[in-house]
């Protein structure tokens, strides 16, 4: 799946196809969830069942931000500010 604003995979993950490879094994098909209403923390319901590749986007670059795996199905992310924008998850 590619994202209209372009190729911000980290150096580890790479997509081939609509794959996402880690170190060359497929790991999953990314999900992008978005955050148009700012917000200071962002609830992911992934639903994959284990712990997610998670990626922040605001403002069309990858930020750092607190990325907690809050359980099997779901990531909180927090951010010191409102922000809007959108999270890949894998």
């Amino acid at each position: 799946m590619t994202h209209a604003r372009g190729d911000i995979w980290p150096d580890l993950v790479r997509r081939d196809g609509r794959r996402l490879l880690v170190d060359g094994a497929a790991v999953a098909t990314p999900r992008i969830y978005t955050f148009a209403t700012p917000s200071a923390t962002w609830v992911v319901p992934h639903g994959l069942g284990r712990a997610a590749l998670v990626q922040v986007v605001c403002d069309g670059a990858e930020v750092v931000a607190e990325v907690e795996q809050t359980d099997a199905d779901t990531v909180t992310v927090r951010f010191a500010a409102p922000r809007t924008g959108y999270v890949i998850v894998a």
